[in-house]
């Protein structure tokens, strides 16, 4: 590759505006044997000042077929970022499932004070997997489990207040039960 872009060098010397060379050059910056491997780049190199010298040298079909590149790759790298957003979200559902089975079995054994902490963990983490569903809509399921972790919250909330006013109905107070 050192060599091709070496060779590039010296037609560039010769001829400036020749396209060909900067695609040479581009293709020996990336790796790349063949011209079609420059979709498979793993990161786009539509920044990159020999794409720029293509763009400005080149005829159509070449600048087409190395914008239909670039498409290419930016397609794959949001179809990587979404469905990664995506696990993670599905991963932050799971987590949060888990505490409140924690929460559930171990319920009598802890404080009232550690029940709420628990369960504002739990409100915060499905919150968050329902953002995360909702900067993905349109992504399999993204659009129903968002509202399913929309539920999930709302059912924390009601758990929360419920507690809260359990833990007032004590004493002989009429004024606790009112309150609860």
């Amino acid at each position: 590759f050192k060599e091709a872009n070496e060779y590039c060098d010296r037609v560039l010397d010769m001829e400036p505006e020749c396209a060909e060379a900067y695609l040479g050059k581009l293709m020996a910056q990336w790796e790349v044997r063949r011209q079609e491997e420059l979709a498979e780049c793993g990161s786009s190199f539509e920044n990159n000042k020999n794409y720029h010298k293509i763009l400005r040298f080149g005829d159509e079909k070449l600048i087409t077929t190395l914008k239909g590149y670039i498409e290419e790759i930016n397609e794959r790298i949001e179809n990587k970022r979404v469905e990664s957003v995506y696990l993670n979200a599905l991963n932050e559902i799971k987590q949060a499932d888990n505490k409140v089975k924690d929460m559930i079995e171990n319920k009598s054994r802890t404080t009232v004070y550690v029940r709420l902490k628990n369960i504002d963990k739990v409100c915060s983490i499905y919150e968050s997997a329902a953002d995360a569903f909702g900067s993905i809509i349109g992504y399999m399921d993204s659009e129903s489990l968002q509202k399913q972790c929309l539920n999930k919250v709302t059912e924390c909330q009601n758990e929360k207040v419920y507690i809260t006013a359990t833990n007032k109905m004590t004493g002989k107070k009429l004024a606790n039960y009112e309150e609860a």
